[in-house]
């Protein structure tokens, strides 16, 4: 009887018993883990095929504006990204006996520790869509970068597209409530990886089969090359990942589903979590005496009036 490592066929033990360990290949091209996926605005969920489970939340970015949440027709308008974070979810799971053992009596191919892992980093510069002004495309410069410039040419009523009344929104009980509004949008990409890391119970070995024979050299109770009948055995720790891509999720909602070339094929996920942060003269959002934040889930609404007679804040 043979005693046989099914990882790299090597026939370790011919003399007592024949044991195949069951073996995890993972594969070298382009791999989904998720067994159950499940993404929202709020987030990604991932059942994975090793029992464990991990979850991430879209990270909260950052548009930054001033004049906000009213500006003048003409008159400099500035908007910034002010982060673009990423974000980063766990999950474990403690054994899984791939083996045949179990915790205190672990067989070659256990695997125990395991911790799933996904990710979400930034996958461009952050899209912000108005009214009059149209697609801007602002990379993430941080709260402390020089913003752009707009200027509105029109004001936000009616029929130049001012679509919502202020009273409607909330969190904007300093404007008039009958005040129409521009409506646009501002949403970031973002790609999702996943990394796997674990323990593996195997026997001790040295790398590779040896040249002359082509057998395995593993070390034995008493440290012989020899074998004995009594090998020594570690929890050998391994780790695999790679990226999620759009393509493979079946059923992606269309409003989480970023084209970025255009050729109809997404590339990333579009992320909604955006705070729109206000900022001062000096461009600063955490001056006491102007900040606030609102968040809309990705909507963004701002209030332009005529300039004349005007001066200072608008």
């Amino acid at each position: 009887m043979q005693e046989v490592d099914v990882c790299t066929g090597e026939v370790l033990w011919s003399e007592v018993k024949s044991v195949i360990s069951e073996c995890f290949e993972f594969p070298t091209e382009e791999y989904n883990p998720c067994t159950t996926f499940i993404i929202t605005p709020g987030g990604i969920s991932c059942g994975s095929e090793w029992a464990v489970e991990a979850n991430v939340s879209f990270p909260e970015t950052y548009l930054d504006l001033h004049p906000f949440p009213a500006t003048l027709v003409r008159w400099p308008t500035a908007t910034r990204c002010g982060g673009l974070p990423n974000a980063s979810g766990s999950g474990t799971y403690d054994y899984v006996p791939y083996g045949g053992g179990s915790p205190g009596d672990p067989e070659v191919g256990d695997w125990r520790d395991l911790r799933l892992t996904m990710s979400l980093r930034p996958a461009g510069p952050m899209f912000f869509s108005m009214p009059q002004i149209g697609t801007l495309a602002l990379p993430d410069v941080g709260a402390d970068g020089q913003p752009s410039l707009i200027q509105w040419e029109l004001p936000s009523h009616p029929e130049a597209g001012g679509s919502v009344l202020a009273g409607s929104v909330s969190g904007l009980g300093e404007l008039p409530a009958d005040i129409p509004l521009f409506a646009g949008s501002a949403y970031s990409p973002y790609r999702l990886f996943w990394r796997l890391t674990y323990e593996r119970y195997t026997r001790d070995c040295e790398p590779g089969p040896d040249p002359g024979t082509g057998q395995f050299r593993c070390k034995t109770r008493n440290s012989l090359p020899e074998n004995d009948g009594h090998w020594e055995y570690e929890w050998d720790g391994r780790s695999d990942g790679g990226e999620i891509l759009p393509r493979m999720i079946a059923g992606l909602p269309p409003n989480l589903a970023a084209d970025l070339n255009g050729d109809g094929v997404p590339d990333a996920y579009w992320n909604h979590n955006l705070t729109i942060r206000r900022m001062d003269d000096g461009n600063r959002v955490d001056n006491p005496e102007w900040a606030a934040s609102w968040n809309w889930g990705g909507a963004v609404y701002w209030a332009v009036r005529e300039g004349q007679g005007q001066v200072g804040w608008p």
